[in-house]
């Protein structure tokens, strides 16, 4: 929540422009939910120990990839102004699709201590992400609550947002 708040701030500050209106803020919290509420039927390894909780670890950890999110949101956002010069409600659903794209990477980032590939995702886990980007792929694709996009705008988010979120991945480990 906070990384949105942050790119809707510096997003206005550098475009002119709101990144997002009301209703998008809130098909976000609305698409994301069902994935977190599904992260309690996740299968996960328990501990064979106690664990000790390192509070500055966990901090520091939290605030890097929090930063690295907001890096590459806002860089997303940017793109689409300057490079494809979308015009604002089109960057709207540009970034819409971004935060959805993020959210969703953000959950298999943070779900596991190693690597996220180390674990299998349970079956909701995976439902909830497949309906939640499927249906954020429909309203950016077919304009409804929104300008389309195009396909191949949508495709290349999701690109090189696996691809930097993999990246992210080795940070989070390393951390």
């Amino acid at each position: 929540f906070a990384v949105m708040m942050a790119l809707l701030v510096i997003g206005f500050l550098v475009t002119r422009q709101t990144p997002l209106t009301p209703l998008l803020m809130v098909l976000i919290l609305f698409l994301n939910d069902f994935l977190t509420m599904s992260i309690s039927s996740d299968r996960m390894d328990y501990s064979r120990q106690p664990n000790r909780w390192n509070t500055r670890g966990i901090l520091l950890t939290s605030v890097v990839l929090a930063a690295c999110k907001l890096v590459f949101s806002l860089g997303v956002l940017l793109y689409g102004h300057y490079a494809l010069r979308l015009d604002a409600r089109s960057l709207q659903t540009l970034t819409f699709a971004t935060l959805i794209l993020s959210s969703q990477a953000g959950v298999y980032l943070l779900r596991e201590r190693g690597h996220l590939w180390h674990s299998r995702p349970g079956r909701y886990l995976v439902g909830s992400s497949v309906l939640g980007l499927g249906v954020t792929a429909l309203l950016a694709l077919g304009g409804i609550f929104m300008p389309s996009i195009s396909p191949s705008i949508l495709l290349g988010v999701a690109v090189v947002g696996a691809a930097y979120f993999f990246c992210l991945d080795w940070v989070k480990v390393r951390l």
